[in-house]
């Protein structure tokens, strides 16, 4: 069959359309990518907490620039233009109502949403970092989304695509640069001068001659449910995508921790891959509205046959690159070149060579089972106890690691990490025959200590904020200020309360106080202990035990 101007129109806006699509999956790609590749793991996970929450902002941007768009396209081609103008100015207001709505109660929310989560330790950190900027993103978000949809409605492809280029480049580029200095705020500032440029690019489209778009200001419920009609299922999709994540990000975090997440990531970026092919019904939506509104059926059903055509080739070349690329995929991640990776990995000490185990960025083996773990930690504490070392070093993780670094960079190679495990790992340090263990770790963590909590995942126990009231409480801190610590999610925020007040010394004492006492507890005088405990955010360093002995023996062998 000959192709005529209505195959040729469907061909044309279906590259746009896959085009955009292709641009919005890079979008939601991108910003996992550039943390994983300059923050770590624990950026990863952050922004996967993130997650949900730019889910409802999908939801709230698709359900009305889609519907609209086709309700404006039937309008067009019925040839009621006054009514199409009416469409098209309602649909801006609630755009731009529902943005500053959405980001109000992402900032009102905020301590809800992350505490139910269970997100918790360097995770959260990142996620709080990365959500200061999240409401003012939502509001553009929801903006660009309706302007995008408009501007393709109105037949201007050009400028849609530009726009496009501009919002991820401005993205990507913005973001890595910034990234650098600001760490995770600056990926999601990235992703605001993203959208901002979108939206300026938008605006072109109003000063040239294709433009058809004219605003009247127009509110009306019956048309708000006629748009509505049209894009609620489609939409609809991001909110059980949303509420899924929301509920699947939790299970995993409790379970399987930080390398369960990353594995999460991977996983949902793959299934999202799908969204690329939607540029079929991206393509089909004008048209179809505006042969509908002509009432021209046949153009419809020959829509329709090419959109078939399309749906099929695509499905299939989605199927085949997704076969073909999984393994490619996780260098998206920052996970290439196994055997060069494994020599800036622990993999050598463990005596894994030639290859690498990929979980999180640190190259530890981190089972899925606790006890495996625990396993794990005593392999590499026997390996310290071969080597001749009678002073065992603990460290909890990514910020512990840092922190040796660049305060014992000499010693911090022979640090053993135990995770959340910290009772198995002094019990290991004594079962081994270490005459000292020395335990270095971020107040976030280890403050529950402060409360005999020796298993520090927020699956089994918080008590942070608790730990904190009671220490102060000893202290004679005001309960006043005692009560303001119950708000907080971080213990940094609480810390910052307690600094504002003059009160964070003598509550810090009686915290290390009170780590000494369990940690003492726990090795019953079988092995010398002792914390190093500090913030990075705050002039905090505290010693507990005998931190200063061990730490003087440690450097010494």
């Amino acid at each position: 069959m000959k192709r005529g101007f209505c195959e040729k129109k469907f061909s044309s806006m279906l590259i746009s359309g896959t085009f955009t699509k292709a641009v919005m999956y890079l979008m939601l790609l991108s910003d996992s990518i550039i943390a994983g590749h300059f923050i770590g793991a624990s950026g990863v996970a952050g922004i996967n907490a993130i997650t949900p929450v730019t889910a409802i902002v999908t939801f709230f941007g698709d359900l009305l620039s889609t519907g609209v768009g086709i309700v404006f396209t039937r309008e067009v081609g019925a040839m009621r233009k006054d009514r199409a103008n009416e469409i098209y100015g309602q649909g801006l207001i609630l755009s731009i109502g529902l943005g500053l709505i959405s980001a109000l109660l992402i900032l009102v929310l905020q301590d809800t949403y992350f505490r139910v989560s269970g997100v918790t330790g360097d995770i959260l950190e990142n996620a709080l970092k990365y959500y200061r900027l999240v409401p003012i993103n939502a509001f553009l978000t929801i903006v660009i989304f309706y302007l995008e949809q408009m501007v393709y409605s109105d037949g201007d492809e050009l400028c849609n695509n530009i726009c496009y280029g501009f919002q991820i480049g401005g993205n990507v580029v913005f973001s890595v640069i910034l990234t650098r200095f600001l760490g995770m705020t600056g990926i999601i500032l990235g992703s605001v001068i993203g959208n901002s440029l979108g939206i300026l690019t938008c605006l072109w489209h109003y000063f040239r001659k294709e433009n058809t778009l004219r605003f009247v200001w127009h509110l009306s419920f019956k048309d708000f449910l006629l748009t509505s009609r049209y894009s609620i299922v489609d939409s609809s999709v991001y909110i059980c995508w949303g509420l899924m994540d929301y509920v699947m990000i939790g299970f995993v975090s409790s379970r399987f921790g930080e390398a369960g997440l990353i594995t999460l990531a991977v996983v949902v970026s793959l299934i999202e891959f799908g969204v690329v092919m939607d540029g079929v019904g991206m393509a089909m939506q004008p048209l179809i509205g505006t042969y509908f509104g002509e009432r021209n059926h046949q153009l419809i059903k020959r829509v329709m046959r090419s959109a078939v055509k399309a749906a099929v080739i695509e499905g299939l070349a989605a199927t085949a690159l997704i076969w073909a690329f999984t393994r490619q995929f996780c260098a998206l991640f920052g996970i290439t070149g196994g055997e060069a990776l494994a020599r800036k990995t622990f993999n050598p000490r463990m005596g894994i060579t030639g290859g690498i185990s990929i979980i999180g960025t640190t190259g530890i083996v981190e089972p899925m089972s606790s006890a495996a773990l625990v396993e794990t930690i005593r392999a590499e504490a026997n390996l310290r106890r071969a080597a001749g070392y009678r002073q065992l070093l603990l460290t909890v993780g990514n910020y512990s690691s840092s922190f040796l670094q660049m305060n014992a960079e000499a010693v911090s190679e022979r640090a053993v990490t135990c995770s959340n495990f910290i009772g198995d790992a002094l019990d290991i340090g004594v079962s081994l025959g270490f005459e000292g263990i020395l335990l270095v770790g971020h107040i976030g963590k280890l403050v529950k200590l402060g409360s005999g909590i020796m298993n520090t995942h927020s699956s089994a126990a918080d008590g942070r904020m608790e730990t904190l009231i009671a220490c102060g409480a000893l202290a004679g801190v005001e309960s006043a200020v005692l009560r303001e610590l119950t708000d907080c999610v971080t213990v940094d925020a609480a810390l910052s309360i307690l600094f504002a007040h003059g009160a964070a010394q003598k509550a810090l004492d009686v915290l290390t106080e009170r780590i000494d006492h369990y940690l003492q507890a726990r090795v019953k005088g079988a092995a010398q202990v002792g914390a190093v405990i500090f913030s990075d955010k705050h002039p905090v360093v505290l010693e507990a035990g005998a931190a200063q002995s061990l730490i003087q023996r440690i450097s010494e062998e």
